[in-house]
């Protein structure tokens, strides 16, 4: 990777870092996948604070009952690396017949290693 992505990167990680906030608090029910399968010893699921706020609003618009299950919330870069070997694993494990370059652009879409993304996927939260 080049430098201007690689700095690019830590910038954005220590401006986004102490926006972040614990949702437990909030009353969500939360699956931390990647603190039950050891690739992070934090137990918390954190989010920016605006993406947060977003999600109690949504959830007060709910019917009586419902909630959101939240699967994990921001990632370092290198709890998304450890995905990202999981992943890969996973991959040559179940097709093991599949060449570098398949196995690559699969793990490209389940957990990109590239620091910068073009193209954000629609899961993540850029816009609040």
């Amino acid at each position: 990777m080049d430098s201007t992505a690689e700095k690019w990167w830590i910038e954005m990680e220590q401006r986004v870092v102490p926006l972040l906030v614990d949702l437990a608090p909030m009353g969500f029910v939360i699956a931390r996948h990647s603190h039950e399968r050891g690739w992070t010893d934090d137990p918390r699921c954190r989010l920016r604070r605006g993406v947060a706020e977003a999600l109690c609003r949504a959830r007060d618009r709910l019917p009586a009952g419902y909630n959101f299950k939240i699967v994990d919330g921001w990632r370092s870069w290198e709890l998304q690396q450890a995905e990202a070997d999981h992943a890969e694993r996973e991959i040559r494990a179940a097709h093991p017949d599949w060449p570098d370059a398949a196995v690559a652009e699969r793990v490209r879409v389940m957990a990109p290693r590239v620091r910068v993304v073009p193209r954000l996927a629609s899961h993540r939260a850029r816009w609040i």
